[in-house]
């Protein structure tokens, strides 16, 4: 269990800084259109 709980942590943790660089990108192409 106690693999399991770390497991989850780090799967956590890859998912909530995927969203995190996900969202810059985002924004980066949203400034992007908006400027052309």
């Amino acid at each position: 269990l106690e693999h399991d709980d770390r497991w989850n942590q780090v799967i956590g943790l890859l998912i909530y800084t995927f969203q995190l660089y996900v969202g810059i990108f985002i924004c980066k192409i949203g400034d992007d259109l908006i400027e052309e």
